[in-house]
């Protein structure tokens, strides 16, 4: 699936929980990563690297915090 992904250019984001959907979008001021959570508890997301949060202007590494429901769009 790995390499299937590479060849299509298409982004993999290992380690998604269950209930958290992940989605980029791009266009001409960039990509970004939208990560929502539909479960009812916090999830914690690993984060492959660095990224610009751009709802709390901050940066996000390592791990990730979403509340139930929450919303997460990440500059790529």
């Amino acid at each position: 699936m790995e390499r299937l992904s590479k060849q299509q250019g298409l982004f993999r984001f290992e380690g998604l929980p269950d209930g958290v959907q992940a989605s980029v979008r791009s266009g001409d001021q960039g990509s970004f990563l939208f990560l929502l959570n539909l479960n009812r508890e916090s999830v914690t997301i690993p984060l492959p690297q660095e990224y610009n949060s751009l709802l709390n202007h901050s940066i996000c590494s390592g791990e990730l915090q979403l509340e139930p429901y929450g919303v997460e769009i990440l500059e790529m």
